[in-house]
């Protein structure tokens, strides 16, 4: 079961770590990322959460994530 941990920095932001499901050695690190959209005429920016391997270099998303992207773009669109 993928269970990461999370640390938090000194500057309170929170990072979580664990290791890559795909290549089982690298350790994952979260990013938030500011990505373009559209809805219904109106443009912006949405806030997406994803982990990078630092060995492979895979981009994951977990299920914490989907659930904050989730509710960003509802956000943007008005939805929530």
């Amino acid at each position: 079961m993928f269970r990461p941990a999370i640390a938090y920095s000194s500057n309170g932001i929170i990072h979580r770590m664990t290791t890559c499901p795909v290549c089982q050695s690298g350790e994952l690190t979260h990013h938030i990322e500011a990505r373009p959209a559209e809805w219904e005429g109106r443009t912006g920016l949405v806030d997406l959460h994803y982990s990078i391997c630092d060995g492979c270099g895979s981009e994951i998303v977990d299920q914490a994530q989907s659930v904050l992207n989730k509710a960003n773009i509802l956000a943007f669109r008005g939805d929530l």
